[in-house]
């Protein structure tokens, strides 16, 4: 192992996940997306229901907006480049949520649990589409500060 390796691999160390995520999403030249982390109740029923509620202290959630299915590819090359081995699987009906397992080995437990999905919207429409009252008037206030650490369920959406 070269000093620049044992660098990198220090320095990725350091990084949290949710950094590491944001790095990688940026990577893919994705423009509008939430990360979040811990799971949201909806991630978390996911992963329980594919057994892998144990893992959920290394997964880290994001929603993608204005975006279609290629974007899951996008995501999945990145992660490719930062861990050698990465699976992923489909885990709703419509293809909207994917689940990846970034790690060293296959043999070894995942360093990382992504948990993906995406809108073909803007964040701002999704966000207006989930936080209407029954009579459709907006029951937001009109800030303009967008937490980025908020997730699906915080901004209404009821598909977290």
């Amino acid at each position: 192992m070269t000093l620049r390796e044992l660098a990198q691999r220090l320095k990725k160390a350091q990084q949290s996940s949710t950094d590491i995520v944001r790095q990688i999403l940026s990577s893919a030249e994705i423009a509008e997306f939430t990360v979040y982390s811990p799971p949201t109740s909806k991630w978390e029923s996911i992963l329980e229901d594919l057994e892998l509620s144990n893992l959920a202290n290394v997964a880290v959630c994001v929603t993608c907006y204005n975006s279609d299915s290629t974007v899951f590819e996008a995501i999945e090359a990145q992660l490719k480049k930062h861990y050698k081995v990465v699976t992923s699987a489909t885990v709703d009906e419509l293809g909207y949520r994917r689940l990846f397992g970034c790690g060293d080995g296959a043999d070894k437990p995942p360093q990382l649990i992504l948990c993906a999905n995406y809108y073909e919207t803007s964040r701002e429409e999704v966000k207006s589409m989930y936080n209407q009252d029954s009579e459709g008037s907006d029951t937001t206030d009109d800030t303009e500060d967008i937490d980025i650490e908020l997730g699906d369920e915080d901004i209404g959406d009821p598909f977290a």
